[in-house]
């Protein structure tokens, strides 16, 4: 979908154009910020906690160590309930486990949570 979105916006009927990174950049940013409601509807399906452990695996990129202590003054959940919501969102594939820790499953969410908050 995104990669008709950029043919769409840069594309000029038939013509070969070049695209930078650049070019990508600003359109995947206009991208997301037009599915923002669809991605606003989609959160509405988590608690705020939840919430806030997407945005926080978003914004690290991979969460590492998530029971660590800055993980969980920053979230402002204790160690149980931040494993039952990890555990929730494996089961629901929001979520899966590298070597490295956790990432998200969805790359245009990711985008989404650590441009549009906070």
């Amino acid at each position: 979908m995104f990669c008709s979105h950029i043919v769409n916006t840069l594309g000029d009927q038939g013509c070969i154009i070049d695209v930078t990174i650049d070019d990508i950049t600003t359109t995947l940013n206009s991208y997301i910020a037009s599915l923002g409601g669809e991605f606003e509807t989609y959160l509405d399906n988590y608690t705020r906690n939840e919430v806030r452990v997407l945005t926080l695996i978003a914004k690290q990129e991979i969460l590492r160590n998530p029971m660590g202590k800055d993980n969980l003054s920053i979230l402002k959940i204790s160690a149980s309930g931040l494993r039952k919501i990890l555990e929730k969102l494996l089961d629901h594939a929001d979520i899966y486990r590298e070597k490295n820790g956790y990432v998200l499953s969805k790359p245009l969410l990711m985008h989404y949570l650590r441009d549009w908050r906070l």
